[in-house]
């Protein structure tokens, strides 16, 4: 979050639940408001990770469209 919105300050995030991938993986949701020009944004963030070795292995960040 802080790379993609550095200067901009979070004001709440939520945690979404977990999807499972496979019996090694799953996926964990947060959505955090950002406050972006004095107006929130909202960004969904997900990390799959290996339940394994509790290594990462994908992190994505999208902005939710309004």
């Amino acid at each position: 979050m802080k790379e993609d919105y550095p200067d901009q300050k979070v004001a709440d995030y939520e945690y979404l639940g977990r999807e499972k991938v496979s019996d090694q993986e799953v996926k964990d949701s947060f959505k955090f408001e950002v406050m972006q020009n004095n107006r929130p944004t909202f960004v969904i963030v997900t990390i799959q990770h290996s339940l394994a070795n509790n290594r990462l292995i994908q992190l994505t960040v999208k902005e939710q469209s309004s």
